[in-house]
């Protein structure tokens, strides 16, 4: 058999997860990589380690019909930068393998043999997490951490793979690597850049350039060189950012506001001129509302500079279209193509400005919006800016000049105002992104998702009847704004509270669904015996109590006295249901009022002593289930059976709970019994069976010797009448059950 490997273990063989069984092996001691189990750069995670070792598979499947078109993704870690570091090649020779090599001049080359195209300059010790996509024309695309890397140098020209002789750490003519390699992804086919950028940000989640999505928005991360979140409240002081001692408070000026991106870019305010941290104002969120004259927060952003492609982002609330306001804008020059910003001009919002080339998009309306502008950093600005608005595609540059934006070296940014302090919004701004990337369509839909989720005002704000708890129509929308699933018309039934069974509901029973005060989602299903319809959870088991009130129905102790903690689910024994006037919970509540019971069918004929004062002739657990009788007085409760304990939790019923006729025999049981008198049930008691059946009320003294009270039809028993009769416990009766 196989034998896993451990850590530090030498490896023979890495299984292929495809599906095409492509196993890589080496077999030859002193050639194979070994397993480390927690890489000290890649997130702790198991990694393959090698050292000038490799593995190899004599013929790749899954490439013979399409060998010009390929995508690789692969996550490495190389010990130097001086040498080649071979992670893959496929194929051999001139123009007929697909490789990535890391090579001894610095630079990242792939593509293949007398194919390269070479890419940005890599570090030793450094996690990599690279896509590379090579189009049937032969030129390439290539990633790092989701960012598209520009190639320096691209021998173009097509490869053709003419063998499918695989590597790993090496190619058929040396060069290996030395350093780790946590995954390898090769598809017969070019990944659409939707489909590079998931695999990217599934990656960086598992091998720790983004541990979870709280630490970018809408987990994407790189590129992130600014944001501000509202929403966060261990960003937002009282003092400046120099200390950040002073953590504020709703209703608080806010004199800095942190950058969560890593990169320190965070914003101080003038004394005097701080917006306040107000509440409820954004989807019922706090965020930041600006007085309109001076408030402004303001910061530098390092990294950006000259013809920067970009990326921003802003969550707000427009609330006055007409005047002339700055929301969010980065440089401080207003000429010379030094300042971009989002702002707001008679109605129109005015995206994406370079200064002097303003890109005016349609009329916005008061209310909560998301802008979203970008640039790609092309010197010709007429067709290279987009706008958004919380989600849509509002405008594409169609005007502008030819002439570069010009950013200041790490430029100056302000909230709320231009820097100069002019043009004061009195908008309330959420969150501020900005990314020195232009973010694919897929990572920008994602961030977009993530601030639509936590900022926009839900126009249904309801996600189930659970959210209402009203009867009535409501629309619905199962997943919130922006979510997949459309808002519907839906009508919502409540029920379970003060008198309101829900089993009495005949509108929430018609219609199949309910929810109850405390928050029950409820289903009326026929999980019963027999398709027996009952009030059951939503996507679990437990069942409404048989009142139909606002509980779950419980099991009862083993002897059938009280209920127990443990909710009963065994709903496919259950036949029917009653509401007898009386309903016997344990000997303190014999007689409690607004209970029901669900019943059984019959579960065939046995002595009651079974269970009883000698459970399977042997005494086994007898009086846990049972008070032995013995010709003491009579009782409507004496015990249980262990054939209704083995149904979930249930009980023997009283006779009282059945729906015998009380006679006029003076040796039928009546309200002089020992323990209390009682209300019969009658027709509103558990219906009689084919065959005589076990109540749990003991007889008057029959001689010292146990008697109990059967229903149904009479046989050869001693009793009184056609249906009911005493009889002895080592008599063979059906069982029905029951569960208030």
């Amino acid at each position: 058999a196989a034998t896993p490997a451990t850590d530090t273990d030498a490896i023979q063989c890495w299984k292929d997860r495809s599906g095409n069984a492509n196993h890589v092996e080496q077999t030859t001691g002193g050639s194979q990589p070994s397993l480390t189990a927690s890489s000290t750069t890649l997130n702790g995670n198991r990694v393959v380690t090698f050292d000038s070792d490799y593995l190899d598979l004599t013929s790749m499947t899954g490439f013979e019909n399409s060998t010009t078109t390929l995508t690789m993704d692969a996550t490495f870690v190389t010990a130097n930068s001086n040498t080649n570091n071979q992670i893959f090649g496929l194929g051999a020779g001139s123009a007929a393998r697909f490789e990535l090599r890391p090579n001894s001049s610095g630079d990242m080359s792939f593509g293949g043999w007398s194919r390269w195209a070479s890419f940005s300059t890599y570090s030793a010790d450094t996690a990599y997490i690279t896509s590379g996509v090579i189009t049937s024309g032969g030129s390439k695309r290539f990633w790092n951490e989701g960012k598209e890397v520009p190639y320096t140098t691209d021998n173009t020209g097509v490869i053709t793979l003419s063998s499918y002789e695989f590597q790993i750490g090496a190619v058929a003519d040396g060069m290996q690597l030395n350093g780790e390699i946590g995954d390898l992804l090769l598809y017969a086919r070019i990944l659409s850049d939707a489909e590079v950028t998931e695999n990217a940000n599934l990656r960086m989640q598992k091998w720790g350039e983004v541990n979870d999505y709280t630490k970018a928005p809408g987990g994407v991360a790189h590129g992130l060189v600014l944001w501000l979140d509202a929403d966060d409240t261990t960003t937002l002081f009282e003092d400046a950012c120099s200390s950040m001692a002073d953590a504020a408070e709703l209703t608080d000026g806010i004199s800095c506001w942190k950058d969560k991106s890593g990169r320190g870019n965070h914003a101080d305010a003038t004394a005097g001129e701080e917006p306040v941290y107000t509440a409820s104002q954004m989807n019922g969120r706090p965020a930041l509302v600006f007085d309109g004259t001076d408030d402004t927060l303001m910061g530098n952003i390092a990294g950006l500079s000259g013809n920067q492609a970009y990326t921003m982002i802003v969550a707000v609330k427009v609330k006055a279209t007409g005047a002339t306001d700055q929301i969010f804008s980065i440089g401080s020059t207003d000429s010379g193509h030094e300042r971009i910003g989002i702002k707001m001009s008679s109605a129109e919002v005015l995206v994406n400005h370079i200064q002097s080339d303003t890109l005016s998009t349609s009329a916005v309306s008061e209310g909560t919006h998301i802008f979203t502008t970008d640039y790609n950093g092309d010197t010709v600005l007429a067709a290279n800016r987009s706008t958004f608005m919380n989600g849509g595609l509002m405008h594409t540059s169609d005007a502008g000049s030819a002439t570069a934006l010009s950013l200041a070296t790490n430029p100056a940014y302000a909230v709320g105002a231009k820097q100069d302090g002019s043009q004061s919004t009195n908008d309330t701004i959420a969150e501020v992104v900005v990314y020195d990337r232009v973010l694919s369509d897929a990572e920008r839909q994602a961030v977009e998702a993530y601030l639509a989720q936590k900022w926009l005002d839900e126009p249904y704000p309801y996600r189930s009847c659970l959210d209402i708890l009203a009867d009535g129509a409501y629309t619905i929308d199962p997943d919130g704004y922006n979510g997949p699933q459309p808002p519907a018309s839906t009508t919502c039934y409540v029920c379970g509270g003060a008198s309101d069974s829900c089993y009495d509901d005949s509108a929430a029973k018609t219609a199949g669904y309910a929810v109850t005060p405390s928050g029950k989602n409820l289903e009326y299903v026929g999980d019963g015996y027999s398709g027996f319809d009952l009030w059951k959870e939503v996507g679990g088991s437990r069942i409404l109590r048989a009142n139909g009130m606002d509980e779950w129905a419980m099991e009862t102790n083993l002897n059938g006295k009280g209920l127990s903690s443990t909710a009963f689910t065994n709903a496919s024994v259950i036949k029917g249901r009653v509401c007898p006037p009386e309903v016997y919970i344990d000997d303190s509540n014999k007689q409690t009022t607004g209970n029901c019971l669900y019943y059984t069918h019959p579960q065939g004929t046995q002595q009651i002593q079974a269970a009883g004062d000698d459970q399977n002739n042997d005494g086994t657990m007898g009086m846990d289930f049972w008070d032995e009788h013995n010709g003491g007085a009579a009782r409507w409760y004496v015990g249980n059976i262990q054939t209704c304990v083995d149904l979930g939790g249930m009980r023997l019923p009283t006779l009282y709970e059945t729906d015998e006729t009380r006679t006029s025999d003076s040796d039928y049981p009546n309200n002089d019994i020992d323990d209390g008198s009682i209300s019969w049930a009658e027709s509103d008691g558990v219906p009689t069976s084919s065959g005589a059946t076990w109540t749990a009320t003991a007889v008057r003294n029959q001689g010292g010797d146990n008697g109990y009270w059967v229903f149904g039809p009479n046989s050869t028993n001693t009793g009184f009448g056609s249906s009911i009769y005493w009889t002895w416990s080592s008599d063979n009766e059906n069982v029905v059950c029951v569960l208030p």
